[in-house]
């Protein structure tokens, strides 16, 4: 946890982040897309969902 507090959003500028996620940096957030062969961030939100990472909302 304490090495995503690091290395997540260091010197980034809230508001170019692309994704904003609560959790994730948008570094992770793509290398997550990449691993699961996922092309948009609203199927990688539903796969964690489904997997019980995420709140169902």
């Amino acid at each position: 946890m304490a090495m995503r507090q690091i290395l997540g959003t260091y010197g980034m500028h809230p508001d170019r982040r692309k994704y904003r996620d609560p959790e994730y940096s948008d570094k992770e957030v793509e290398g997550m897309m990449n691993y699961f062969r996922l092309e948009t961030y609203d199927k990688l939100l539903s796969l964690l969902k489904g997997i019980g990472i995420r709140q169902l909302e």
